[in-house]
């Protein structure tokens, strides 16, 4: 998909959580304000235009709505507003179409007037995953086109919504999903993954000018870099529960070429004085081949941290 007059970068997506429960994000930067941002969020004429019409309207934290997001005779979508932080950030529960899942949208400032809209939609039904990214990017198609105070012309917005279909459907196809019980607890394991200091005995120990930047919070970026292999890793993360769960965006570079909308998962499950480590990582891969290639080097390298911290327990 590329960039429109309002849009400044393509969108990008990520797909974390685990199978049964996947959470897709969704990222792109536009040429407006956080307040005007925000204003089409929230305001109930301006989100007609390209969410959905507002039946009941939340006035704070804890109310319930209702929204009109299907053609009339379809039954309206159930909400929940559970945080309200204007104009930055808004999350709500969501039901509709007899599943129940949760929708967390965050505005970033940019330079240059610019501001960065991220949705991040966890807790799905995976039978739904596609529908919601289709959704989700037609709407933020017409979003752009509002910004742009452009009208929509009538037939358009298919095009958009079945290759976003395409593009979810192609990043559910073949993930890389393996498990390793690891021989030390899971605070040791989650230092050894999350920390500068953790990861530098171990993460790519067989170079020796392996750069680390790694980021404390949800939202921050990481950087991973070996100058002498021309290879650089980095993104987001995306979610964060200390010694239970990582997910994080992931992008390739090389002199093959740099990576598009991949992303991992990391959840750390206790078992005794060892830690279970449920790795999910997922890219809109056309085949196994790059998938089959992850898997063996996320095992390699799980082997050489089961080494260094196998008689360090909990």
């Amino acid at each position: 998909m590329t960039a429109d007059d309002t849009s400044t970068t393509d969108l990008r997506r990520a797909l974390t959580g685990s199978a049964d429960a996947p959470a897709l994000q969704l990222r792109r930067t536009y040429r407006t304000g956080a307040e005007d941002l925000w204003s089409a969020l929230t305001d109930p004429d301006r989100l007609a235009r390209w969410f959905g019409r507002i039946e009941t309207l939340p006035v704070e934290v804890g109310d319930a709505f209702r929204v009109a997001v299907g053609e009339p005779d379809e039954p309206l979508a159930q909400g929940r507003l559970v945080s309200c932080r204007a104009p930055r950030r808004l999350v709500y529960d969501w039901t509709y179409g007899g599943s129940s899942s949760t929708v967390s949208i965050t505005l970033t400032p940019r330079a240059d007037d610019r501001t960065e809209l991220r949705i991040d939609h966890a807790r799905l039904d995976p039978r739904h995953l596609v529908g919601y990214g289709g959704g989700w990017e037609d709407g933020l198609a017409v979003l752009s086109a509002q910004l742009g105070a452009a009208a929509r012309t009538a037939g358009a917005p298919a095009d958009v919504e079945i290759a976003a279909q395409h593009a979810w459907t192609r990043l559910t196809e073949h993930p890389v999903q393996l498990e390793r019980s690891l021989s030390a607890g899971p605070a040791t394991v989650w230092r050894a993954l999350t920390t500068a200091e953790g990861l530098r005995p171990w993460w790519w120990s067989h170079w020796a000018d392996v750069e680390l930047d790694i980021p404390s919070r949800v939202g921050g970026s990481y950087r991973i870099s070996v100058a002498s292999a021309g290879i650089d890793l980095s993104g987001e993360i995306v979610s964060c529960t200390p010694r239970e769960h990582l997910a994080l965006t992931w992008t390739w570079s090389d002199a093959d070429g740099v990576s598009v909308d991949e992303a991992v998962d990391i959840r750390l499950v206790p078992e005794g004085r060892a830690t279970r480590v449920v790795i999910r990582h997922t890219g809109p891969w056309p085949d196994e081949r790059q998938s089959v290639e992850y898997a063996e080097g996320w095992e390699s390298t799980l082997d050489v941290l089961d080494a260094l911290i196998g008689g360090d327990r909990d």
